[in-house]
């Protein structure tokens, strides 16, 4: 297995996105079962662009997560790493 973190600049237009965590190109909620991505404001980005801005979130197991804790991360993997070695003992 090989992890690559990537951290990406985003112009306002996109700031949608940050926040975004992707696992083999795939969002954290469309991995985790129960998760689901929100958003709620945001006032450090709203100081930095000047406009209200709303940043994205991940709902998951009824917590709202700003910053996506690396466990949530971790648990990611290891049901994409399950479901590969399922494919692979087909």
């Amino acid at each position: 297995m090989k992890i690559i973190f990537r951290e990406t600049n985003i112009s306002e237009k996109d700031i949608q996105q940050a926040n975004m965590v992707l696992v083999n190109d795939r969002p954290l909620e469309q991995i985790l079962s129960n998760a689901k991505k929100d958003e709620n404001y945001c006032s450090s980005c709203t100081c930095l662009t000047g406009n209200e801005t709303y940043c994205r979130t991940i709902q998951y197991e009824g917590i709202t997560y700003e910053e996506i804790p690396e466990e949530l991360i971790r648990k990611a993997v290891f049901i994409l790493l399950d479901s590969n070695k399922k494919e692979v003992g087909k």
